[in-house]
């Protein structure tokens, strides 16, 4: 089953704001005589912005027999679900592996001490869809 990430405001105006950042000081420049300096800083606004934009509608996770799969953007990854021990719902994890885009989603505990912090559309669908693969899985809530 795939789940997008939920997307809070903040997300898409920081992303937004930081690719207009990037992309509109450029426009003059194209006016002017184009130098190989300039070919390169707009290729590197232009990579940037690509990838902000990746981050931003390419992070999904997808829950399959034995496995969660997370995208965002060049960062992917896979979390066996029996070695999942425990779920924090409504925290947010400010250091670590972070494949999300809004806050109050879920950190999920696994291994000995590993951790990730998912943003999925419905913390609730995501955590049934958990518990109906592997049962013994303790969900915590943070509230």
């Amino acid at each position: 089953m795939r789940f997008s990430s939920r997307r809070d405001l903040w997300v898409n105006i920081l992303m937004y704001a930081s690719i207009a950042l990037l992309i509109f000081p450029l426009f003059p420049l194209f006016q002017e005589k184009i130098t190989l300096g300039f070919v390169g800083i707009a290729v590197f606004c232009i990579g940037v912005a690509v990838l902000l934009l990746w981050l931003l509608y390419g992070t999904y996770y997808i829950i399959d027999e034995a496995n969660i799969t997370y995208h965002s953007g060049p960062i992917r990854g896979k979390i066996e679900i029996d070695k999942i021990h425990t779920i924090v719902k409504g925290k947010s994890l400010y250091a670590g592996l972070r494949p999300a885009t809004a806050l109050n989603g879920l950190v999920i505990k696994y291994g000995k001490y590993d951790e990730i912090y998912f943003s999925p559309d419905s913390n609730e669908n995501f955590i049934a869809e958990l518990l109906r693969i592997n049962p013994l899985i303790k969900v915590e809530d943070n509230k």
